[in-house]
């Protein structure tokens, strides 16, 4: 509900933008195109990928869980009116896990690239033609997604993105890069999520062996 109502076209905006700049855009384009600034747009990232991540976390979960037995006092029985949001969270249909976590991949890909200003990105160019045309759907709906071996000229571009989004990180630890930016902005930087991390598990999904990012 979240999703299709207030994040997929903002989403969507934000993709296409930094496709077609190549790299983190700047300020005013962030407003033109998306309507909210860059630091704006770096967070409301970072919230999709929070979302859909607690979404794939709640599937996981819900065989596990009861459904809620909603009592409503008597005086309220016969009153007319919208439902609640209670209810209507009720009446969801369950995700498609497999197109969840497609779709985060990309947001997290999306975040690295506005987090640490990467250059030279098209994000949509990681993927292959099922992989594109599965983006920005309706979290429950069955879509094609990518299957089998990948290209070799695309297993070559993830490699390339996650490289430099290690590079970044580094720089971001290293004592010496302190000058333009304060230590508590880099603090900020690195300890809103676990990166290392986040970064080997999007090489996992992006099918390039760990071993080839940890040893770079």
């Amino acid at each position: 509900m979240m999703w299709n109502t207030f994040l997929v076209k903002r989403l969507s905006a934000a993709t296409y933008l930094m496709d077609k700049v190549g790299k983190a855009p700047k300020d005013r384009l962030c407003r033109r195109d998306v309507g909210m600034s860059d630091n704006a747009m770096s967070c409301f990232l970072g919230s999709c990928s929070n979302l859909l991540q607690t979404l794939m976390e709640a599937d996981i979960r819900c065989d596990e869980m009861p459904l809620p037995v909603l009592d409503t006092e008597d005086a309220w029985v016969c009153v007319e009116g919208h439902s609640s949001l209670v209810e209507l969270a009720l009446e969801q249909k369950h995700i498609h896990y497999p197109l969840v976590e497609h779709q985060s991949v990309l947001c997290i890909i999306l975040y690295g690239t506005m987090k640490f200003s990467l250059k030279s990105v098209k994000p949509l160019s990681l993927f292959d033609s099922k992989g594109k045309n599965a983006f920005f759907k309706d979290l429950t709906s069955i879509q094609l997604l990518p299957s089998g071996e990948v290209d070799p000229t695309l297993l070559s571009l993830r490699h390339q993105f996650l490289t430099k989004l290690v590079s970044a990180l580094a720089q971001a630890q290293a004592p010496s890069q302190m000058t333009d930016r304060s230590e508590e902005a880099v603090a900020v930087t690195l300890k809103d999520r676990d990166w290392p991390v986040l970064t080997l598990d999007l090489a996992h999904h992006l099918q390039i062996a760990e071993d080839r990012i940890r040893r770079y």
